[in-house]
């Protein structure tokens, strides 16, 4: 995949800060948000992964409160 929703994909070599984004998806006007991570079959223990996830929520309600 060379793009995801108009989004570049992130490869070893190109890495993003943001693992989340937000889209209209379907052109209905409502702003979903996408969050990137680790398939949940990776080799980390299954509370580390719960806490990137819920950390990168987080960031993300942040920043979309900021943007308004």
């Amino acid at each position: 995949l060379e793009k995801v929703f108009e989004h570049p994909a992130l490869t070893e070599k190109k890495t993003s800060d943001n693992w989340y984004y937000f889209e209209d998806f379907d052109g209905s006007g409502k702003r979903r948000l996408y969050i990137d991570g680790y398939h949940p079959a990776n080799r980390w223990p299954d509370l580390m992964n719960y806490y990137t996830v819920a950390s990168i929520y987080q960031q993300a309600l942040k920043a979309n409160r900021i943007e308004g």
